[in-house]
């Protein structure tokens, strides 16, 4: 396995590119996920006091580094 990397070794095949942006779009979705969570409590008067601003309305705004950003901030 010496010199093994997997986007050299997935070059043989015929969908080596599907997974070249695959953790970009994942953080996006998963942050995507977290937003709707929050619009859904807020929605739900558990968060913001029920306020949702233009930002929180918007698809792409929230992604996994603001997840991981908050996650770091609470230790």
């Amino acid at each position: 396995m010496n010199g093994w990397h997997p986007l050299t070794n997935a070059r043989g095949s015929c969908s080596w590119c599907c997974y070249r942006f695959e953790k970009s779009f994942a953080g996006h979705y998963i942050g995507d996920l977290a937003r709707l969570i929050m619009l859904r409590l807020a929605d739900e008067q558990l968060l913001f006091g029920g306020e949702k601003s233009d930002a929180l309305l918007q698809w792409g705004t929230f992604t996994a580094q603001h997840l991981s950003d908050i996650e770091r901030s609470a230790t």
